[in-house]
């Protein structure tokens, strides 16, 4: 009876642990989806333990392979240079702020956007935000790693974004990654845009970026239709010049 009755407790705790299992995906549009069922693409891997805290366990950069064929052979393929730098200007702005581990997190945000917030553990901060203004449509989702004290060059952050871009190259106008500079206060930061070429995308452009700020690895995409509408260079500007890290 009493071996009966740890067996079930055995069971039951097995059953719980994998209840308790999350995955972090990028999905197709670049969004970021935390799941049970394991994805094809893994940034980074959370597994909640008993005591319900989150490790960030960093995975192996993907290989990107290409088949070569007769015409892949004839071709000269050529590395993107880096685009010239823009400059972005915001009007309007809210603070919004949090503390993560032992650190405080300020940033600020057009106050038209309706945004979602959440501190998943001591290295991940999450935030999500939308504005539905008619025609100034955009979607922004900014995820904040703290990568154990490693430190990430200028070519490391081209490298990323490199990376996280080549996913959108098949089902975008752009046939290259197109690296741009991205001049962040206090910080490092590159972004590439893509134009979709389907017939009636929610929406046309993506954004991805990534930057490196007082340790702390930022990830960002930006969904927008606009390149030039209040919203996506408001959105850009909070990015680039307004996030605040500092030692809580």
């Amino acid at each position: 009876m009493r071996l009966l009755i740890v067996l079930t407790l055995f069971c039951s705790s097995v059953i719980y642990a994998k209840k308790l299992e999350i995955h972090r995906c990028i999905l197709a549009n670049g969004t970021v989806s935390f799941q049970e069922e394991k994805c094809s693409v893994d940034v980074y891997n959370l597994k909640l333990k008993k005591n319900h805290q989150v490790t960030v366990k960093p995975k192996k950069k993907a290989v990107i392979k290409q088949k070569i064929t007769k015409k892949t052979q004839q071709k000269v393929i050529k590395s993107p240079g880096r685009i010239k730098s823009t400059e972005y200007k915001s009007t309007n702005s809210a603070v919004l702020h949090a503390t993560v581990g032992h650190y405080r997190m300020v940033i600020n945000l057009p106050k038209q956007w309706q945004y979602f917030k959440k501190v998943y553990s001591n290295k991940l901060y999450h935030i999500k935000m939308n504005n539905q203004q008619a025609g100034s449509k955009a979607s922004l989702m900014i995820d904040f790693v703290f990568p154990d004290n490693k430190n990430f060059s200028q070519k490391e952050i081209d490298d990323l974004v490199q990376l996280l871009g080549s996913r959108f190259v098949k089902k975008s106008k752009e046939t290259q990654v197109n690296i741009r500079n991205f001049n962040v206060n206090n910080g490092k930061g590159a972004i590439t845009t893509f134009t979709s070429n389907e017939y009636m995308p929610k929406y046309r452009y993506t954004t991805k970026g990534a930057i490196f700020k007082n340790k702390w690895l930022i990830q960002f995409t930006l969904l927008s239709n606009n390149l030039q509408s209040s919203s996506h260079h408001n959105a850009l500007y909070a990015l680039s010049q307004t996030i605040k890290i500092t030692s809580s």
